[in-house]
C-alpha cells in the first residue's frame, strides 16, 4: 500500500479485506442477524460481514448497490472519501422493475428524479446506509476504512427488493457476493420464530402496547414466509410465522370517505391470507418477467446458467402442490407456454409487474388489526 501511495503511478482499490469483528467498531442496535446468531447459538462466518478497504488517491467505484440485500457501514480511518448516495423519491421506487432500468446509469446521471447527496468523509467519520442504496465512491486522498454489512429488521423490505433486483441483474448492480448471506436470513427467521411463535403469549401482550410494529412490518412478516419457500429453515419456521400472523391479526379495509365505500371483493377474515398468497405470486411473476427482460438486454445475474426458463421451472417444481399459489400462476405458463409468449401477452395487455405490496383499492386504506 505504501509503495502504491508513494509512487503515485498506480491506482489501487482493494475491497472487503476480511477483518475479525473484534477489530471493527460496529454500530449498535442495527444488526438483527447478530442478535439472531447470539440467541440461536449458531454464529456464522464473519467473511463478507466485517472488512477493511484500501484505495489510493483518484480511485473510483461506479454506482452499485451492495450485495445480498444488506445494509452497510463505513468508518474512515485514514484519508478522505467522497460518497455519492442516491435516495429514491418513494420507499417503493426500488420495488419497481424499472428502478435500475433505462433511467439508471452507473455514473449516477440518473433520470428517475432520485435525490443525489454528496458526503465528504474524513478520518473518524461514519456513514451508514440501508440495503438497495445506489452509491458512487471517489477517493480524494489515499484511504483506509473499516466497515461491514448487516441485515436489520427495520429495513427488511429493502433487503427483499435488493435480493430480487440483484438476482436478475447482479453484473450491472453489484460488485461482490457473500455466500454466507442466505444463512444469515435463515437464522433471523429461526430467531423470530422462537421469539414470536414459541413465546406467543408474551409477544402478543407486548404488541398490545406497541401495535404499530405489526402494521409497519406486515410486508416483512410475509417476506419471512417467502424466505421459507426459497431458502427453507429446518422446521418451516417462516410459514409458522405466517400462520401466527393469520391467527392473531386481520386486515381491515377502511374507506377514506363516508360518502363511498371502498371494496376489494374480500371478506375481512379472508383478506390477509388471500393477499399474502397474491403478494407472493405477484413477486414470483415479477421476478420471472424481470429476468426475461433483463436477459434480452444482455444483463445477467451472478450465474448466466440461470435462464428465464430455468426460473420458471424452479418455481413450478417447488410450488406445484401449493393449490392456492397455482391458482394465481398464469394459465399460459401452466399450459407449458414459453416465458417469451407470456411476456408478450403481458405487454400486449399492458400488465404491470411490481415487487411492492399491492396498493389499497381506490378510496380506501388497509389497516392491520389485532384480534382480541
Amino acid at each position: 500500500m505504501q509503495e502504491v501511495v508513494q509512487s503515485g503511478r498506480k491506482v489501487a482499490n482493494c475491497l472487503e479485506i476480511p477483518l475479525l469483528p473484534s477489530t471493527v467498531q460496529y454500530p449498535s442496535g442495527l444488526c438483527t442477524q447478530d442478535v439472531a446468531e447470539a440467541e440461536t447459538g449458531h454464529p456464522i462466518s464473519h467473511v463478507g460481514k466485517t472488512w477493511g478497504l484500501f484505495a489510493s488517491s483518484h480511485a473510483l467505484h461506479t454506482s452499485h448497490i451492495d450485495s445480498d440485500g444488506r445494509g452497510t457501514f463505513i468508518q474512515v480511518k485514514v484519508g478522505v472519501k467522497y460518497w455519492i448516495v442516491a435516495v429514491p423519491m418513494s420507499d417503493t421506487d426500488l420495488g419497481q422493475l424499472e428502478a435500475f432500468g433505462e433511467g439508471y446509469d452507473v455514473d449516477m446521471t440518473n433520470s428517475q428524479s432520485w435525490k443525489i447527496y454528496g458526503i465528504l468523509l474524513w478520518p473518524g467519520d461514519w456513514l451508514v446506509f440501508p440495503p438497495c442504496t445506489p452509491h458512487f465512491v471517489l477517493t480524494l486522498e489515499a484511504a483506509i476504512c473499516h466497515g461491514g454489512h448487516f441485515v436489520s429488521s427495520q429495513t427488511l423490505v429493502w433487503t427483499n427488493y435488493a435480493i430480487l433486483q440483484t438476482f436478475v441483474a447482479s453484473d450491472l448492480l453489484t460488485n461482490t457476493i457473500d455466500f454466507n448471506a442466505p444463512e444469515g436470513l435463515r437464522l433471523i427467521v429461526q430467531y423470530w420464530s422462537n421469539l414470536i411463535v414459541d413465546n406467543e403469549e408474551d409477544y402478543l401482550e407486548m404488541l398490545k402496547k406497541h401495535a404499530w410494529q405489526i402494521s409497519s412490518n406486515l410486508e416483512v412478516f410475509l417476506m419471512y414466509a417467502s424466505i421459507e419457500r426459497t431458502v427453507p429453515t429446518p422446521h418451516n419456521q417462516g410459514l409458522d410465522i405466517e400462520d401466527w400472523l393469520f391467527r392473531h391479526f386481520h386486515l381491515v379495509l377502511v374507506s377514506s370517505s363516508e360518502s363511498s365505500e371502498a371494496s376489494d371483493g374480500l371478506e375481512t377474515a379472508e383478506r390477509l391470507p388471500t393477499l399474502a398468497v397474491r403478494y407472493f405470486a405477484q413477486q414470483t411473476q415479477a421476478l420471472l418477467y424481470h429476468k426475461f427482460t433483463t436477459t434480452e438486454q444482455g444483463i445477467h445475474g451472478e450465474d448466466q446458467c440461470i435462464t428465464p426458463n430455468a426460473v420458471k421451472h424452479a418455481i413450478e417444481a417447488e410450488l406445484k402442490d401449493d393449490t392456492e399459489f397455482m391458482t394465481q400462476w398464469p394459465e399460459i405458463l401452466k399450459a407449458e407456454g414459453s416465458v417469451e409468449d407470456w411476456v408478450l401477452e403481458c405487454q400486449k395487455k399492458g400488465i404491470m409487474h411490481l415487487y411492492v405490496w399491492p396498493e389499497s383499492p381506490a378510496g380506501g386504506e388497509y389497516e392491520v388489526v389485532q384480534d382480541e
